[in-house]
C-alpha cells in the first residue's frame, strides 16, 4: 500500500569548538507538521564537516525507512561540503577506487553515506538551504545539533523535553 506522505528531513551538526565537541540534529516534518525532533551522535572530538557528514548521513538512513512506507522524502541540508561530498564529488573517488593525493578526508563516513545514497538517489531529494536564515526546520536542526554537542548521548535519541518549540528555537 502506497501512501502520500511528504516526508520532509532538515539536518544539521554542530561542533564547538572547531575542532572540538560534535552533535547532530533532525528535524522530521510529515505533510508539514513536525513529526519528529532528534538529537545525538555526539564525539568528543570532531569537525564541523564530520558532524554535517553524519547529519545527512543519518538523515538518508530515516529516508530510506520511510520509503519502505511509500512516502516522498526531501533532505535539507545547510552544508554545501556535505551534500557535494555525497552528491558529486564521491561518483568520482569511487571511480578512482577512493584513491586519492592527498587522502580524501572524513572518507569513513563518506563512503558508506555514499553507498546509502546510490541505492536511494531515484527516491529521494536533497538540497541546500542557507544557514541562520529563519526557516523553521533549519533553525530547529541547529538547535538540537547544538544540544546534542552539550549533551551526552552518544545515539540518536527522540527530544521529548518539555520545552516547546519555541523555546527550542530561542536557545542557542
Amino acid at each position: 500500500m502506497i501512501n502520500n506522505n511528504l516526508v520532509e528531513i532538515y539536518c544539521d551538526g554542530s561542533c564547538c569548538p572547531n575542532p572540538g565537541r560534535s552533535g547532530i540534529g533532525l528535524a522530521v516534518y510529515r505533510d508539514g507538521w513536525i513529526d519528529g525532533l532528534w538529537y545525538g551522535i555526539r564525539r568528543l572530538q570532531s569537525t564541523n564537516n564530520r558532524a554535517e557528514l553524519e547529519a545527512l548521513h543519518y538523515s538518508m538512513r530515516l529516508a530510506e525507512s520511510e520509503l519502505v512506507k511509500g512516502s516522498s522524502v526531501t533532505i535539507y541540508s545547510d552544508s554545501e561540503y556535505a551534500i557535494n561530498c555525497i552528491t558529486q564529488w564521491a561518483f568520482g573517488w569511487n571511480k578512482i577506487g577512493w584513491k586519492k593525493t592527498p587522502a580524501i578526508k572524513n572518507m569513513d563516513i563518506i563512503k558508506p553515506a555514499f553507498d546509502l545514497f546510490v541505492r536511494i538517489k531515484k527516491h529521494i531529494n536533497v538540497e541546500h538551504v542557507r544557514a541562520h536564515s529563519g526557516l523553521e526546520g533549519n533553525e530547529l536542526a541547529d538547535r538540537l545539533a547544538v544540544y546534542a554537542a552539550r549533551s551526552s548521548e552518544v545515539g540518536m535519541s527522540l527530544f521529548t523535553g518539555e520545552d516547546s518549540v519555541d523555546r527550542l528555537l530561542s536557545m542557542r
